[in-house]
């Protein structure tokens, strides 16, 4: 007898005089390899990631699986109904789409997002390695972004907002491109800001950092506040910029700025070291720079712009 391919194979065995039982086999079929998974909405009717229909192939997304979400689709609105915490290795999302729906997890070392055109991403997203973002498009990621001890990295030439309450604790580094906060507090004040390129904007929401480094690009205050708890002592080359916008320095480490600022609103060095290495690195003088008790101001052989001091003794 030749037993086929089956989920679940049934046996009845006798037992002997007065009794009988039931033995049942379990065919579990072997995980499938992690592939490509192109959303082609195939199932109007439902919209749903746990419709094999909705996918090309025709495949219920499973772990390590690359997403992609392509130019076109026939439905662009559509929900995450998997378990919370299902795992991806990439995330590609091209024009158009509202995704929703249940947490999932970016597990891949070489973790990707990837962005074309203008879109939203509700989901909570945990991170399991430091992440990078790419791309042209403008995504906005409106739910958590989670992760203990790994960050989220901006790169390509797009523009992404980070909506949601993030708490992830690694560094936030923009090397290429806009990254941008869609709401206030929207970066954990534990997470370090590494610039080296591109934008870092406020857009019009105060924030706080756990520190402030880098080689070059710009941090985008507009009439904003950043506060920069400076954990470690570091420096910022780029350029701080800002019409009303303001900077204050906490924390007991040094935080050198060593750019050509041209923020207008006032600095404020409420603990540690500020140090200047820039004739310019307060910005303009128009508003004024506050230096607490116990706090210090350094000028590291530069001349600045005659402005407005105020030494607050103890």
């Amino acid at each position: 007898m030749c037993l086929a391919w089956a989920t679940r194979l049934l046996l009845a065995l006798a037992l002997g005089v007065g009794g009988t039982g039931l033995l049942s086999l379990m065919y579990a079929p072997p995980a499938r390899a992690a592939t490509t998974l192109t959303w082609d909405g195939g199932d109007l009717l439902n919209v749903v990631w746990s419709d094999a229909t909705n996918w090309n192939p025709d495949l219920v997304p499973s772990a390590g699986d690359r997403l992609v979400f392509p130019a076109v689709a026939p439905d662009k609105t559509n929900t995450n109904d998997l378990a919370a915490g299902f795992d991806i290795a990439s995330l590609s999302i091209d024009t158009g789409y509202t995704i929703s729906g249940n947490a999932i997890d970016l597990t891949n070392p070489d973790a990707q997002i990837s962005t074309t055109g203008t879109s939203t991403f509700a989901p909570d997203l945990t991170l399991s390695a430091d992440t990078t973002i790419s791309g042209t498009g403008t995504l906005t990621l409106s739910g958590v972004v989670s992760g203990s001890g790994v960050g989220l990295t901006m790169s390509g030439s797009g523009t992404v907002t980070l909506s949601g309450a993030n708490t992830y604790t690694g560094s936030t580094t923009v090397t290429a491109g806009t990254l941008r906060i869609g709401a206030a507090d929207r970066i954990a004040d534990a997470s370090a800001l590494n610039v080296t390129g591109g934008t870092f904007a406020l857009n019009g929401f105060n924030e706080a950092v756990g520190s402030l480094q880098g080689t070059g690009g710009t941090v985008s205050l507009g009439g904003n506040t950043l506060t920069v708890t400076q954990g470690s002592s570091q420096t910022f080359a780029g350029v701080i910029a800002g019409a009303g916008g303001a900077l204050t320095k906490t924390g007991a480490s040094s935080l050198t700025l060593s750019g050509n600022n041209t923020y207008t609103g006032a600095t404020t060095v409420s603990a540690g070291t500020l140090l200047l290495s820039h004739a310019n690195a307060l910005g303009t003088t128009a508003a004024g720079t506050t230096v607490a008790s116990g706090a210090t101001l350094e000028l590291n052989d530069v001349d600045v712009g005659a402005e407005a001091l105020t030494l607050n003794g103890g």
